[in-house]
């Protein structure tokens, strides 16, 4: 019960940071609401990336969107390449991580996303947005070998773990 509440005060607090209010308890008492209130938390990635004036492509999860645009999950000090600085991203997924830094920051990228089926959707994103990433459908690693499909869970561990080695 005590996680429901928690996650329930992130996603209002996520909403209201982003000009959105809705009415907790309301939410906790009315499954209906609680159902519309989720669909704007799950939309509000793609609301506030068009705010910045970027697009992405209806293939992109909108969880990504939020969590780079909507939370800030890579508004970190110490983590901000300077201008001009180049970026490795390693597994960029959708392209949500490597727009960021070059349309937000403007930094060079070099993006490498070795499943085919994201890598289209990842290079159709760069596009839209016309940002200075170089995309490689490769994976980087210390070896030969097959690579297994990834999940979607995977890679926001891989994000949580960048964010704690950048804190360190």
């Amino acid at each position: 019960m005590l996680k429901a509440i928690r996650w329930k005060i992130h996603v209002h607090t996520v909403l209201r940071k982003n000009g959105t209010y809705r009415n907790i308890v309301r939410d906790i008492l009315s499954i209906k609401y609680r159902r519309a209130t989720n669909d704007i938390y799950k939309n509000i990635g793609f609301r506030v990336a068009d705010s910045l004036g970027l697009k992405f492509s209806t293939g992109t999860p909108s969880e990504s969107l939020l969590e780079v645009f909507a939370e800030k999950m890579y508004d970190i000090p110490d983590c901000i390449p300077a201008e001009g600085q180049l970026v490795l991203d390693a597994g960029a997924y959708y392209g949500d991580t490597s727009i960021f830094w070059s349309k937000l920051h403007n930094a060079k990228v070099i993006a490498f996303e070795p499943l085919e089926d994201v890598f289209k959707i990842l290079s159709e994103n760069i596009s839209l947005n016309e940002a200075d990433v170089v995309a490689y459908n490769k994976a980087l690693g210390d070896g030969g070998g097959h690579l297994r499909e990834q999940t979607r869970h995977y890679a926001i561990c891989r994000k949580r773990n960048f964010i704690q080695k950048c804190k360190n």
